[in-house]
């Protein structure tokens, strides 16, 4: 049970780590969020960074390699996981387009 919840606090310390230098990345390369101009609501969320996912698989990822064993349920796990982060990257690259 110790190991699960040292997982999470690592998982979620990488997040933070992985967050704080991708978001002023992700602002640099120019990768904000394109808002439609007829939801008035939505104007706010203007240029908000997309992509943030990486920081999050990246992070899980890593604190699963540190904590679990690798086996064959491991890298399908991780290879589904990975494939989700595959879909989102390639959805905001092409609503960038």
């Amino acid at each position: 049970m110790k190991k699960y919840i040292l997982s999470y606090m690592v998982s979620f310390v990488f997040s933070l780590l992985f967050c704080y230098l991708l978001i002023p990345l992700m602002k640099k390369l120019k990768t904000g969020q394109n808002i439609l101009k007829y939801v008035k609501e939505h104007e706010k969320k203007e240029g908000t960074p997309t992509m943030g996912g990486l920081a999050f698989i990246f992070a899980a990822v890593l604190a699963t390699l540190l904590f679990e064993k690798v086996d064959r349920i491991l890298l399908v796990s991780l290879t589904i996981g990975v494939s989700y982060l595959c879909v989102g990257l390639l959805d905001d690259l092409l609503k960038k387009k």
